[in-house]
């Protein structure tokens, strides 16, 4: 793969997508304050995989992925330098995590994706991977069937890059529109917590959307 890769953050979810599309064969660079354990991490990883600074990962990523917790994010943006045409993939979940049961920090009128996309205007912000858990991304596919992955944003090119990333790791992506659907998926992701939590079906479940071909144009 062509495509280069930033991960903007070393936690579970930035670690467990480098490894994923490392081994896919995207050339991958993890950024971290801390540049050395972003380096630790990708000599775990191998593949080539590099390590370095937050702006390091984001000069080098044509494709860049926010993977820090939303409180985080105008920090992280900060020290990512100029973002400027960048495809920014904005993974996070805006979550109150001080109320029980946990909370939407942002919604419903805007969100996360949109309040990054104020904050980074010259940047493509897309809005996904939000509504799963690290241990679906290692093994996306159940009995054969792949997960859904579904993405939102503003600019055509960028969203068709970053489904073409989510199609290399074995997600079916679905399209869901402008960057102000992330005020739906966003909710999605905290519905999927509780679904996960509640329900016990745990990390390893994911959301798939049903479809059958109608013939009888009468059917509903």
């Amino acid at each position: 793969m062509n495509t280069k890769i930033g991960i903007l953050g070393t936690g579970m979810m930035g670690a467990t997508l480098g490894n994923r599309l490392a081994r896919a064969g995207f050339q991958v660079m993890f950024g971290s304050r801390t540049p050395e354990k972003a380096a630790a991490l990708a000599q775990t990883v191998g593949a080539d995989a590099r390590g370095g600074s937050l702006a390091d990962a984001a000069a080098f990523g044509d494709i860049v992925v926010l993977a820090v917790g939303f409180q985080h994010a105008p920090d992280t943006i900060a020290a990512a330098g100029d973002l400027s045409g960048k495809v920014l993939l904005d993974i996070t979940s805006a979550w109150d995590t001080s109320q029980r049961p946990v909370q939407l920090q942002v919604g419903h009128t805007t969100s996360a994706a949109e309040e990054l996309a104020r904050l980074v205007p010259t940047a493509h912000v897309v809005k996904s991977l939000n509504f799963l858990y690290a241990e679906v991304l290692e093994q996306p596919v159940f009995d054969g069937v792949p997960a859904d992955a579904y993405y939102c944003g503003d600019d055509d090119e960028s969203k068709a890059r970053v489904a073409e990333m989510l199609r290399a790791l074995t997600l079916e992506p679905l399209d869901a529109g402008p960057l102000s659907s992330a005020r739906l998926l966003e909710p999605l992701g905290l519905l999927w917590m509780r679904l996960a939590r509640f329900s016990g079906a745990g990390p390893h479940s994911a959301f798939k959307l049903l479809r059958r071909e109608v013939t009888d144009k009468t059917s509903k």
